[in-house]
């Protein structure tokens, strides 16, 4: 009876050769007896590290033609590494060799497992193989570390290193990712529109609408993506990536999400300043505390500084809620009132760009009609073939004209507010004293505002940071408020403490040349010198001490 040979021959990836091994292995097995009509060659492609025993194709094919075929007494492979790289692995195909009577060569180094007898584990083969299965795995770690260090690199660099290719994004041809200019606009599109009010899911429906994307969850996932400011942190590799939007208009979608999640029944604890108070003694932000009415420092009235008495924040000062935020949204006014008048000036582009927008809905509707109406053909087809049922054929059409009759609506839809757009930009361009007059009136639309979510995105908005200065300690609080767009020139109130009600002031004395901004410093030393005038808003009272 002629005996019988496998030949497990694999390589982890493609650029490895598959011959080399064929050839040793086939010259090896003839060395020992076997023809080569009586050799059984198994090739793969695939990682001896990643994969477990039972997902191995070249394991599960060697195991599946022992089983079928008694006269196979022998497996000759080119290393073990070729085998496996796992000791679990090697144990357990040591053991099935082993209780099978299938006797394991091996080329390099060379050695056989078993005995001549095919019953009990040579000495010296199994000490080889213990060996040889410990160094390649020792191998594999080191290769897994170097991989990973070229991973972390490729990252801090900017260079692909597999995967998917973030949206917004392509490879260039020395491997760096660099700006798709087309998936880019879209990324900048989804940030300026959610800033400026629109829903999550209404921009999302009206992607989706205009054909630009098929994902549900692609402005979520956009939104939230850090990436798009030019670093990810993502698993702790500091990606480096082309910056698409800045870092400021991220936090800012940031804290509207956040924002936009208050429910409207806790609308009376919507505070203005949250998270925009910095402290001017130890750098925490402020908290505010309903119970008393105040914003405080978090380092000297928080849960840390009950845990850590020592690192308490121990002169940081004060300030009531209602003054602050009254403060705050009355300094925004002017800043919201010239945004609503630059929108104005520019509502006409706004129009035509969205009857782009409509238009593109409209062009993708009609190409889902036709799309449709070739979904019928087929369906008529399959009917009179006798492919599918009457029941069937009926429901499907049923169900092609309901998409046809949505898609009809969804037209004439975007029609008839082109026509509605195309009004308005026609009435504006005639209307010139609306155009004059539209700063005051967006002033008093901004002082109309009663929604308190609405008026706190007013000063997240505009506001980038908050520093309170004990100027007279119990007597006097000045306010330092810093704009996006004007970070280094604060805007400065003084209140009044002791006078009731509340005295505050405005510094009408600005920027000094001489200095990079107002500060704690220039304060104490110019106090007397800097300009200030009374103000006649009225302190609106929303937090009120229970008794």
């Amino acid at each position: 009876m002629n005996m019988k040979a496998i030949l497990l021959v694999r390589v982890s990836s493609v650029s490895q050769k598959l011959d080399e091994q064929t050839k040793n292995l086939i010259d090896y097995a003839q060395s020992k007896g076997y023809t080569e009509d009586n050799l059984i060659i198994i090739e793969d492609i695939e990682s001896g590290i990643q994969l477990a025993e039972e997902e191995r194709n070249g394991l599960n094919k060697m195991k599946a033609e022992i089983s079928a075929d008694s006269n196979i007494n022998a497996v000759f492979v080119w290393e073990l590494s070729r085998l496996t790289r796992k000791p679990t692995t090697a144990y357990s195909l040591r053991d099935y060799f082993n209780n099978n009577n299938i006797q394991l060569y091996c080329f390099s180094p060379q050695f056989q497992l078993l005995k001549s007898d095919l019953v009990d584990l040579d000495d010296n083969g199994s000490l080889l193989f213990a060996l040889y299965i410990q160094m390649a795995e020792a191998e594999m770690r080191n290769k897994k570390a170097r991989f990973h260090r070229s991973k972390i690199r490729n990252a801090r660099t900017g260079k692909y290193s597999g995967g998917i290719v973030k949206f917004g994004y392509q490879v260039n041809d020395k491997g760096y990712y660099e700006i798709n200019e087309e998936e880019a606009e879209l990324v900048k599109y989804v940030f300026d529109r959610y800033e400026q009010g629109i829903s999550i899911l209404k921009l999302n429906k009206e992607l989706l609408e205009r054909g630009k994307i098929n994902s549900d969850s692609f402005v979520s996932e956009t939104l939230k993506s850090e990436a798009y400011t030019g670093l990810s942190n993502k698993y702790g590799m500091n990606r480096q990536y082309p910056q698409i939007i800045s870092n400021e208009q991220y936090e800012r979608c940031q804290r509207l999400k956040r924002t936009n999640n208050k429910k409207l029944d806790k609308s009376n604890e919507v505070y203005f300043g949250k998270r925009l108070i910095k402290c001017t003694v130890c750098g925490s932000h402020y908290m505010a505390m309903k119970t008393s009415i105040q914003y405080l420092c978090y380092n000297r009235f928080g849960r840390e500084s009950r845990l850590h008495p020592e690192k308490k924040c121990k002169t940081s000062p004060t300030i009531n809620i209602n003054i602050l935020d009254t403060i705050l949204f009355e300094a925004c006014v002017v800043e919201e009132a010239f945004r609503l008048m630059k929108n104005f000036d520019n509502r006409n582009d706004d129009f035509k760009q969205q009857i782009e927008i409509n238009n593109e809905k409209i062009s993708t509707s009609r190409n889902n009609i036709l799309k449709s109406e070739a979904k019928k053909e087929r369906n008529n087809n399959m009917y009179l073939n006798g492919n599918i049922s009457e029941e069937k054929y009926l429901a499907n059409v049923k169900s092609i004209d309901n998409e046809i009759k949505e898609y009809n609506n969804s037209i004439l839809l975007n029609s008839n507010l082109n026509k509605q757009l195309q009004k308005r930009i026609d009435d504006a361009l005639s209307d010139k004293e609306k155009i004059n007059n539209s700063y005051q009136k967006n002033e008093d639309d901004v002082y109309a505002i009663d929604d308190l979510l609405e008026k706190q995105q007013i000063v997240q908005r505009h506001i980038k940071e908050v520093k309170i200065i004990d100027e007279i300690p119990n007597h006097t609080r000045i306010v330092m408020i810093y704009f996006h767009a004007s970070p280094k020139i604060p805007l400065l109130y003084r209140v009044h403490y002791k006078k009731i009600p509340q005295l505050i002031e405005i510094c009408t004395d600005f920027y000094d040349d001489e200095h990079e901004g107002y500060d704690e410093t220039f304060i104490s030393l110019w106090g007397d010198n800097i300009l200030w005038q009374n103000v006649d808003f009225k302190i609106e009272k929303r937090f009120v001490r229970k008794s």
